[in-house]
Formats: C-alpha cells, structure tokens, sequence
C-alpha cells in the first residue's frame, strides 16, 4: 500500500509541476464555457472570460446599444457565468410613469433580463426594472439607459425569469427578489408578492432555477424546495388548475444531484442517472408522456434513465445521457424539438397527425452541454462546437447565423417552383460562436470542475486525477464506465 502511495506522489508532482506551469484553460486555444438559450435571445461564455449575446431583446443597450443582433456581440469580460429567462413573461404590473399630465398609472410587461455572475464572484443584473428585478430597492417604470447593477458579492450561482432574480451565495444562502407571481387560472385567483431588496428564502442550497411562476431550488442535502404557482401540481401537491400563490419555499422530493425548470413543470435527476419529472404534460407532453392519457402529475414520476444532466426550456426538457446523447421532450412547432420537428407523426391513441411525437427522442451525439430557451435550443458538443434550433424569425435571430436570407431557416420549395425560407430550423445547425466570422476560433470544450486539494483546472475524466487524489486526499482511485463524468455544476437557466 505505502508503495503504491509512494509512485501516486511521484507521478502526481511531475502531473502537477505541468499543471501550474501551464494550466489547462490557458495551454490552448480558448473554448466556449456556457451556452445560453434565452427568450429570443442567446448568449455565450467563452473561457477567457468573454460574454457574447444576440437575437431580439426588449431592453435596450443590452446588446452594446440596440436591442438587436443577429450576430453575436462582445458584450463584457471578466464573466463566469450568464442566466437569461427561458420562457415567456406573461406577467403585466402597474407603475407610475410621468408625462405631460403628471403621473400616471400605466401597464408594463417587464423586459429582458440578466444575472452576470463575474469570475470574482460578483453578481450584477442588467435590465429592465418595473418589478424589482434588478436588486436595486426600487423600480423604474421607464428609463433612458441601461447599466449593468452590481447586487452582491461571493455568489456561486444565480437565475432570471425577467421579473425576478435568484442568487447562492458561497454559504448556501438563497436570495431572492422581484415577483414571486401566479397568473390566475380557471380555478384559482394568482396572486403577486413584490421582494423589493434581496432576500433570503432558504439556506443549505447549491443551485437555484427559476420559470415564470416558479423557484426551484436544490440543496446540499439533495432535497428540492420550491415555490410560485402550484398549478398542475408542480409544486407536488395534486390540486388540479388551482393557481393560488405558494409564498414559502416547500419540500417536493429528495435524493437529487440536478434540477431543471420548465413552463409549470419540473425535472429533478438522482444520482443513479434517473430523471424524474412532474407538473404539466397537457398540449405539449414536456414531461415526455403521451398527452391525451396524461394532462399532468403531482408526484415525481420517471421520464428517463442514464441520464447525466437535464435543462429546460419554455415547454421543453433536453437531457443528456452517460454516453453523451442528447435527448429532448416537448414542443415542436418552432423546431426546437430538432429533427422530430419535420415532419408530422401519426399518433396510434387519438387516430391523429401531430407535428411532434409526445416521448422522448435522440437529438445528436457526442453532447457536452445544452440549454433550453423560449422556442430555441442550443448545445455544445465536446469538440467545442456550438449548434442550435428553433425559432428564427426576421429580426429575432437567436441562433446567430447573419442577416443573410440564406443563413436562416430551412429552405423548401413552393408550389411554383421557387425556393423560400422557413421561419425556423428545426434541423440542428453550427450556430453563434462557431458560424460565419467566429468558425474555428474555439477550440475543444474542457471540464471545469471544483477544486482538488487547491488544485484547479484538473478534468473530471482526466485519465491522471485518480493519481492527484490519492496521493493527496488519499481517497483510492474510483472505477468509471464508459461515458462517466463525474457530477459538475451546470450553468444555464429558465430559467
């Protein structure tokens, strides 16, 4: 055994002397950190700190002075990481704007929102205001000018869902301010409560997702917590269309390693590679099962096994698997469910065609990460390259391939012969970072995970990190199959 220990020391300082020499994010080329699918948006992280955005965004001067681009736009550096809503806002509030005959009471629909979360662990918002959302203590019902707002330090990780905003802090405190909001439904009345400044809501956490009506949380412990709406039984109580505000972070489940949160419906993953799921299923069968047998669940039910990460979009779940495929359920129409999304599919149940299938199917292969947005998605595959589909509509193009006709949607021919263009792409294509001007500039994606004894930039599937640990945590080394990855903080956002 002390032999055995001696040549893992040995070895390990020659790894490391290496490592510190030349540490694994700077020996190379730059690669992208994080994807995230926004509504109407996209936006990236690079690992040399750069945060890029484009598409269509109702608060202006978040894309360097204009609330459009269709291509992506160096927008700040020093970032860790970036959260932007994934579903649509359907929250209206009441504000005080001044005009010609003094104040008065206008209607708003809050805009689009960020958390940007520094390498420093400084988190700013950056958006629009009616509803708290920027930490600030007060909104803005209308304002010439955007900046970003610094809110606190010593954060780890942090949501939006444009009108509010969630952050952990190093401790495990969850902060929340903005609209917890329940847009009322047949059978309850909604409700709104305002947190003007942030405010904890529960301690013990490590990650945080947010959707328009909801918070979702997951702590140390492996327990999930939420709150919002309880409609469809997303927060796991069976109470049908019963809309009324939860006003209190509660208990659905534990046993948890990762979380996602979709459009009234929530995914929770065990550490065995389970994925559970519940909430709403009805139009869009999100939770993977067939629409006309089940509208929604209360109870978390299983939706897939050997699964390694899940993220969520408007009506939409994408899951990664232990040998790196992605799978997706939900929507279709915009093409965001991917290849499923062509054609219509015949449905055995209802003797109908539907655009989509209602369980869930393969998407690609060879998958890092991926992120659900309003009516988009975009992944990265391991050899760095960025891909997308979805929505992309004139002047709202969230996968960034240029205002060229011939750079967005699908082509397809009309009745007269002539080709046209599609409003989306519902076969996944290089987008963003890796189209146009950006192709070849990032290189492979490379894991970042905690640290090792102190010890950064060490890959969860680096073949020497079992050498690293036990000589210096003395832990014995851990067998992987195929396709293992050890567990690592994702970054993305519903929400």
């Amino acid at each position: 055994m002390k032999k055995r220990r001696f040549f893992s020391l040995l070895l390990t300082a020659a790894l490391l002397a290496g490592l510190l020499a030349v540490p694994a994010s700077a020996a190379g080329q730059p690669y992208i950190k994080q994807v995230e699918a926004g509504n109407r948006t996209s936006w990236a992280v690079t690992s040399n700190g750069d945060l890029y955005g484009w598409g269509s965004c109702d608060t202006s001067t978040l894309l360097n002075g204009d609330t459009t681009s269709n291509v992506p736009v160096n927008i700040m550096s020093g970032v860790k990481s970036v959260s932007a809503s994934s579903s649509y806002c359907t929250l209206t509030v009441r504000v005080k704007v001044y005009d010609e005959y003094g104040y008065n009471i206008r209607w708003r629909e809050p805009g689009t929102v960020l958390t940007i979360l520094k390498e420093n662990g400084d988190l700013y918002t950056w958006g629009d205001n009616v509803c708290y959302q920027l930490g600030k203590g007060y909104y803005e019902a209308d304002v010439e000018t955007y900046e970003p707002y610094f809110v606190m330090g010593n954060v780890v990780k942090a949501a939006t869902n444009d009108h509010a905003c969630a952050a952990v802090t190093e401790n495990g405190d969850l902060y929340f301010w903005g609209d917890n909001f329940a847009e009322a439904y047949a059978n309850g009345e909604g409700g709104c409560e305002s947190y003007t400044d942030p405010t904890v809501i529960l301690t013990g956490v490590k990650d945080v997702e947010l959707s328009p009506e909801n918070v979702m949380a997951l702590k140390n412990d492996g327990s999930v917590w939420m709150m919002g709406t309880n409609i469809y039984g997303v927060l796991g109580r069976d109470e049908g269309e019963d809309a009324e505000l939860v006003n209190e972070m509660i208990k659905v489940m534990d046993g948890c390693v990762d979380i996602a949160l979709g459009n009234k419906f929530a995914m929770a993953l065990k550490p065995d590679g389970s994925l559970y799921g519940w909430g709403n299923n009805s139009s869009y069968a999100a939770l993977g099962f067939h629409w006309n047998l089940v509208d929604y669940v209360a109870t978390p039910t299983l939706v897939a096994t050997d699964v390694r990460s899940v993220d969520a979009g408007n009506n939409n779940a994408y899951f990664i698997k232990f040998d790196d495929t992605l799978w997706v359920t939900g929507a279709g129409q915009h093409g965001q469910r991917g290849p499923s999304s062509i054609n219509y599919h015949y449905d055995s149940v209802t003797g109908e065609y539907k655009l989509y299938n209602y369980y869930p199917e393969i998407v690609d292969t060879n998958v890092h990460s991926v992120s659900g947005g309003g009516s988009h998605m975009l992944y990265l595959k391991n050899d760095g390259t960025m891909w997308g589909c979805g929505m992309e509509l004139t002047g709202s193009r969230p996968l960034g391939r240029g205002d060229g006709a011939d750079e967005w949607g699908e082509i397809y021919i009309l009745e007269d012969g002539h080709p046209s263009h599609s409003a989306y792409r519902s076969t996944p294509t290089l987008c963003g970072l890796s189209y146009g001007s950006f192709a070849g500039m990032f290189g492979p994606v490379q894991e970042e995970v905690e640290l090792v004894a102190g010890f950064a930039d060490i890959a969860a599937n680096a073949w020497y990190r079992d050498a690293v640990e036990w000589a210096v945590l003395g832990q014995p080394p851990h067998r992987r199959g195929p396709g293992h990855r050890r567990p690592c903080h994702r970054v993305h956002g519903t929400g």
